[in-house]
């Protein structure tokens, strides 16, 4: 599935050959004018539950052991980085 972008309302839509007009505001798409729409959201949802990871970890050792606290949060900044890199490695696909 490929989205586009109009360049006059930004409106994201499905690309359609047959029907070359954007369906919010009209503005006729040319093959000049399609922006391919890219997801540079890659790798934010592991690094949100890398932050929930870290976050719960702070309350356990806190509050409870330092041991599972400690071994809780490695895994979380493991997992936070994973997804960073992820993202970063996704950016330069569609920079290239």
């Amino acid at each position: 599935m490929t989205l586009v972008q109009c360049k006059k309302c930004g409106n994201i839509q499905k690309l359609d050959i047959d029907f070359n007009y954007c369906r919010k505001c009209g503005h006729q798409l040319t093959e000049a004018d399609r922006i391919i729409y890219q997801n540079l959201k890659s790798g934010k949802n592991i690094q949100g539950i890398g932050i929930l990871i870290i976050l719960s970890a702070i309350a356990i050792f806190h509050y409870f052991s330092r041991f599972f606290g400690s071994i809780l949060f490695g895994i979380g900044v493991i997992i936070y980085f994973i997804g960073r890199i992820k993202n970063k490695r996704k950016k330069k696909i569609i920079s290239q």
